[in-house]
């Protein structure tokens, strides 16, 4: 299991309590070594420091061969890529043919009923939670606009048809605000 954009490898964590991975059959890989320090962390408290691997790379240059993970998951880290399409070229040619994708991420997609409300709730309510929590509103403003440039699920859907992917599902959440595409390699 590739855990890609894994940072504090929440996803790779919940993997590894859950299925019965053999040792260092999960890497997180992520490109801000801070997050990797915290889920290295949090992996050793738990007695998992050396059941997952930790790396620090680029998801649109993994330093993988070619067909080496059976799966990949994604979560709320697709938005942040530079290129989404090199990105997704890069999992499909480190996923196994046949291999999983499993993609969370938000969207521009919410439901037409709550559009105007979400609207003014991530410009205004977001960056205010952010600044209370955090100190950092600009880290929170960031959050609101990437968000909103980023492609719709249906766009994204179309790009993992192009990058080698097939049987391409969208699961819409929370009417719309975050979407979970999955799709196998073909």
């Amino acid at each position: 299991l590739l855990d890609l954009a894994g940072g504090t490898g929440d996803i790779a964590i919940r993997a590894r309590k859950r299925f019965a991975i053999n040792e260092t059959e999960i890497t997180v890989c992520d490109i801000n070594s801070k997050m990797l320090e915290q889920g290295r962390k949090r992996a050793w408290d738990l007695g998992y420091v050396r059941s997952i691997n930790w790396l620090c790379a680029n998801g649109e240059s993994l330093p993988f061969p070619n067909n080496q993970f059976d799966a990949c998951t994604l979560g709320f880290g697709l938005r942040n890529m530079t290129n989404i399409e090199v990105a997704l070229s890069e999992i499909a040619r480190v996923i196994k043919p046949v291999g999983r994708l499993i993609c969370l991420e938000f969207t521009p997609d919410v439901a037409p009923s709550l559009n105007n409300a979400y609207k003014a709730y991530s410009k205004h309510i977001i960056p205010r939670l952010g600044n209370w929590i955090t100190g950092h509103p600009e880290a929170y403003r960031y959050l609101v606009d990437s968000i909103r440039r980023f492609p719709h699920a249906s766009q994204v859907s179309n790009m993992l048809g192009q990058a080698g992917f097939g049987g391409i599902r969208i699961s819409a959440l929370s009417a719309g605000i975050a979407s979970l595409h999955s799709a196998w390699r073909i």
